[in-house]
This record gives structure tokens, C-alpha cells and sequence, in this order.
């Protein structure tokens, strides 16, 4: 896991498998970045080969507790097997989802 601020927006680049140990780190920054009132935060996941139902509900408990400060998390560059998940669990009805990260930006612009 990789993490850079460009301007108000935090970058976490993700790779590989998104298991226990790593959805766990996730869940851990992201806490940390609401602590410190951060409010616009970009997740790429155009590197990750696997994700569990447990990462999926980070990103959902996540993304609730980001909006109800006034915040936005962003998914971006899913995998097809990714997207299948998020489908399966119809959770694209409550997440943004982009498939580049110049949509994200452009869309945390207009926040």
C-alpha cells in the first residue's frame, strides 16, 4: 500500500491481494485520514488481483463515515473480477466508482 497527497486529495495505491492482514492495514489508514478531517480520499485498485467480502465492507463502512462529514471516498481502476464482486454484493449503489483517476479527480473538483 502506497499513500501520497496531491493538493486536499489523498492517494492510496493498492496491490496484489487484499486478504485479512492488508484489508486490515487499509481499514487502519483510512481511520487514521478521517481522524485528520481528510475528506477527499482516491483509492486505485488498478494492481489488485484478489479482494474478500471483508475489504468490501471496509470500503462501504468507509465511504458512509467519510460522507457523513461532508468527505468522498473514491474507488478507481477496478479489475473486471473486482467489479463482479462489488455487483454480486450490489454495492455499487453506495460506492463512486471511476474507471481513471482523472474522473475521480474531476469529481472530487466538483465537491
Amino acid at each position: 500500500m502506497m499513500c501520497a497527497q496531491v493538493g486536499e486529495v489523498h492517494v492510496i495505491k493498492l496491490s496484489g491481494t487484499l486478504g485479512y492482514e492488508a484489508s486490515e492495514k487499509l481499514k487502519e489508514s483510512l481511520v487514521a485520514l478521517l481522524e485528520k478531517k481528510t475528506k477527499k480520499i482516491i483509492i486505485d485498485m488498478s494492481e489488485i488481483e484478489m479482494i474478500t467480502s471483508g475489504t468490501l465492507g471496509i470500503f462501504y463502512t468507509a465511504n458512509k463515515d467519510f460522507e457523513v462529514v461532508g468527505g468522498a471516498l473514491i474507488l478507481v481502476g477496478l479489475q473486471p473480477h473486482v467489479l463482479s464482486s462489488i455487483h454480486e454484493w450490489r454495492l455499487e449503489r453506495f460506492l463512486h466508482i471511476y474507471d481513471t483517476m482523472e474522473e475521480a479527480r474531476n469529481s472530487l473538483n466538483r465537491k
